[in-house]
C-alpha cells in the first residue's frame, strides 16, 4: 500500500473514532464493560443486572460513560494507529491486544470500587484510580507494546518527518537546474 495513502487512511480512522465525543469506542465497551462487570460482581455477591443497571442489596451501580474509560481506549488507539510502517495484522493486533488488557483492568477496577463503595475513603480512593493508575497503565501497555512488537516508529513524529523528507524531495525535483 503506498505509504501516503497508508497515512491519509490512519489519520482518517483516528478521527473517525474520535468523532461524538468516542461514540464508536462507547457503542462497543459500555455493554462490555457493564455485563464484564456484572459477570465478575455475581461471583461474590447476589447482583442483579437491570435495565443496565447493576443492584447490589440497596446499591445501585450505573456504568457511566467515565466508568468505560473511552478516552483512555482513545489514546491507546491513537498511538497505535499514528505509528507507521505496520501491517494491517499488527495494527489490528495490537489494538486487540491493547483494548483487551485495558478492558481487563478497567473491570478489576470497577469490581474493587464496587466492593469499597461504602469506605470512607471512596472518594479518594476513586480519584486516585481515575486520574493515577489510568494513565500508568495507558503508559504500561504502550511501552510493553513497543517493546514486545519491536515497534520502531514514533507515534506522530515519525509521520511529520516523512511528510517534512517528502515535501522537500518535491521542492528537490521543481527547481530548475
Amino acid at each position: 500500500m503506498n505509504k501516503l495513502f497508508n497515512l491519509i487512511l490512519r489519520y482518517l480512522l483516528i478521527l473517525i473514532f474520535g468523532l461524538g465525543n468516542f461514540y464508536i469506542l462507547y457503542l462497543i465497551l459500555t455493554p462490555l464493560t457493564l455485563y464484564l462487570t456484572f459477570s465478575l460482581l455475581t461471583i461474590s455477591s447476589s447482583a442483579v443486572l437491570s435495565n443496565g443497571l447493576i443492584y447490589i442489596g440497596s446499591s445501585i451501580i450505573e456504568i457511566i460513560p467515565a466508568c468505560v474509560a473511552g478516552a483512555a481506549y482513545y489514546l491507546l488507539l491513537l498511538l497505535i494507529l499514528s505509528t507507521p510502517n505496520l501491517t494491517v495484522r499488527k495494527y489490528l493486533k495490537l489494538i486487540g491486544f491493547s483494548f483487551g488488557v485495558f478492558l481487563l483492568f478497567n473491570i478489576l477496577r470497577l469490581v474493587f470500587l464496587v466492593s469499597i463503595r461504602n469506605a470512607s475513603q471512596f472518594d479518594l480512593i476513586h480519584r486516585i484510580f481515575w486520574y493515577i493508575l489510568s494513565t500508568l497503565v495507558v503508559v504500561l501497555i504502550w511501552f510493553f507494546l513497543v517493546k514486545k512488537y519491536k515497534i520502531k516508529g514514533y507515534p506522530i513524529i515519525s509521520d511529520i518527518s516523512y511528510l517534512l523528507s517528502q515535501m522537500k524531495s518535491s521542492k528537490k525535483i521543481k527547481k530548475p537546474k
